[in-house]
């Protein structure tokens, strides 16, 4: 598995510096999606707000949605979330250890759930690829549920076979222009009411 581009890198260390800032600072940390323009110069941050699994389904519809229409260079994540740790056990095949892991409970309804906070950059490499490489923290609440402590975890490379809704939001394979052109057209005719029927509130940067 290659090594994560020192450009993607640097925006995945500057994401989850400000994510636990936020989180130190509030308490909580907004949901965010961040497209990066292959000019490599425009970003377009985008707030989601997905109060259910119905609004959180339709968001990630429209952004994927969108990154047809757009073809960015790359999509930034950050988020608090519920994490759920199962053990590869040895010998134990990654296909076969990711079926296990779901298996179990959401992470939300898991009695040893960890919270954390986490960023997530997913480009394509040269070749085409979709790669996708993750950092998270666990947070730590004192008794009055104020923010004590975040300690890093690792950076992790993600590949497919642990692919989940997030990294979906990048097309697997490059987008034909037949294909981007409906996308584009879906995302004109839908206008800001698509954007907010799915949760997703287009933030401009001053």
């Amino acid at each position: 598995m290659t090594e994560v581009p020192e450009k993607w890198a640097e925006q995945l260390r500057f994401d989850y510096g400000f994510a636990v800032k936020a989180l130190k600072k509030s308490g909580s940390v907004s949901q965010m999606a961040v497209l990066h323009d292959r000019d490599g110069q425009s970003v377009t941050p985008i707030i989601l707000k997905w109060p259910d699994r119905e609004v959180k389904t339709r968001g990630y519809s429209y952004l994927s949605l969108l990154a047809e229409a757009i073809e960015p260079a790359a999509f930034s994540f950050i988020s608090e979330a519920w994490l759920r740790v199962v053990q590869r056990r040895h010998g134990e095949s990654v296909g076969d250890h990711n079926t296990r892991a779901l298996e179990g409970p959401r992470p939300s309804e898991a009695e040893d759930r960890i919270e954390i906070i986490y960023a997530m950059v997913i480009w394509r490499d040269d070749a085409g690829e979709r790669q996708a490489a993750f950092k998270a923290g666990d947070i730590e609440r004192d008794a009055s549920g104020t923010v004590s402590s975040v300690k890093p975890r690792a950076t992790w490379k993600v590949d497919d076979s642990i692919v989940g809704d997030v990294i979906g939001i990048m097309p697997e394979e490059a987008v034909s222009p037949s294909r981007r052109a409906e996308a584009i057209r879906l995302i004109s005719a839908g206008g800001e009411a698509m954007a907010l029927a799915a949760g997703c509130h287009f933030k401009h940067l001053k």
